[in-house]
């Protein structure tokens, strides 16, 4: 994954807002910027690339952006560019309409290929935080007419697709995180997917090509399966939770790496590998740490993390050889019960 960062504070004052100005005038989609704080302007944003899509968080003092006729003829990426707020407040306004305002929770889009002004403010010299994402249009899974059709429109993160949208946003915008380029990839396609989803819940009643909807039936399983790892989950349970049959559930996951018991099994033992190198955790007891995601039986759950990451949970917690990453395959067979793993 490449993770580029701009931090205007590591510049003299005098040269902040020129330089912030000449990097989103040599961006793909480049516009220009106006700021009452310019003398000596705070500003800190990642640029993270995940595939074809590059999602950049933000924290910076209000400004006007202007994405003009000329920039439009200069630069057009044909893309679509998503704002997120988490703090302060977004005021845009295109060609011959007033303008309207978005705060926190809310989700603003526009198209590169048309013109329009951006505010961002909160009233004061204060960082506001947000997240925007950039897509190519011809990413998104759906009819470009429908996509077009939802441009502009509210949405927010409270809930559907705009909540999980919006919370992998937050942890995206929370912390760099190291991803390979499979895997920015991959998450690049999730974005997509969510995205998609957001924008048909505000036209057509919601409608996406029947291959999208699966992705999106799919991710939503996912997500509530991650919410509930120390639940009693079962195919039926996530069926009958997301108002589908079990023979559906399993369709949905034949496209998969894994079927569902294989991918929850999996989230289940990340979920304690992270925890287990947690210092947070440092004296909660290792079956502890497991029931809590749901392995009921010590040495069923020893059996399958030796599988899954090549050393026990004890030597894991103890960082005895290398640090492991997350396994590609963990479908290992767990131990039958009725064995207590020594593992404390």
């Amino acid at each position: 994954m490449s993770e580029t960062v701009f931090r205007s504070e590591d510049l003299p004052e005098g040269e902040r807002f020129d330089r912030w100005r000449e990097l989103m005038a040599s961006t793909h989609a480049p516009m220009e910027l106006t700021s009452e704080y310019a003398e000596s302007y705070r500003v800190t944003r990642r640029l993270i690339e995940l595939g074809p899509v590059v999602v950049w968080p933000v924290a910076l003092q209000p400004v006007v952006m202007d994405r003009t006729d000329r920039l439009v003829r200069q630069s057009d990426p044909e893309g679509y560019h998503l704002s997120y707020m988490i703090g302060g407040t977004l005021g845009v306004s295109r060609a011959r309409q007033e303008e309207t305002e978005h705060g926190p929770h809310h989700f603003h889009s526009t198209n590169t290929s048309h013109t329009y002004r951006v505010h961002v403010r909160n009233g004061n010299s204060a960082l506001i935080h947000g997240v925007a994402v950039e897509l190519p249009q011809g990413s998104l899974p759906m009819p470009r007419r429908q996509a077009e059709r939802a441009i502009g429109r509210p949405m927010t993160d409270q809930d559907g697709m705009g909540a999980m949208l919006g919370a992998l946003l937050r942890q995206l915008a929370a912390a760099p995180t190291a991803f390979d380029l499979e895997e920015a990839t991959r998450l690049g396609g999730v974005l997509v997917d969510l995205v998609a989803g957001m924008f048909a819940g505000v036209v057509d009643g919601g409608e996406l090509p029947p291959e999208a909807r699966r992705r999106n039936l799919v991710l939503r399983v996912k997500a509530f399966a991650r919410r509930n790892l120390g639940a009693p989950l079962t195919p039926a349970m996530l069926a009958s939770a997301h108002h589908i049959s079990v023979s559906y559930l399993h369709r949905l996951f034949r496209d998969e790496a894994e079927t569902v018991s294989e991918w929850i099994r999996r989230e289940r033992l990340e979920r304690i590998r992270q925890e287990l190198r947690d210092p947070r955790n440092a004296n909660v007891p290792i079956h502890h740490l497991a029931e809590r995601r749901g392995f009921s039986h010590h040495a069923a759950f020893s059996r399958a993390f030796r599988a899954a990451y090549g050393m026990t949970p004890r030597d894991y917690r103890n960082g005895v050889g290398v640090d492991v990453e997350r396994a590609d395959d963990h479908r290992a067979d767990p131990a039958p019960p009725g064995e207590r793993s020594a593992d404390r």
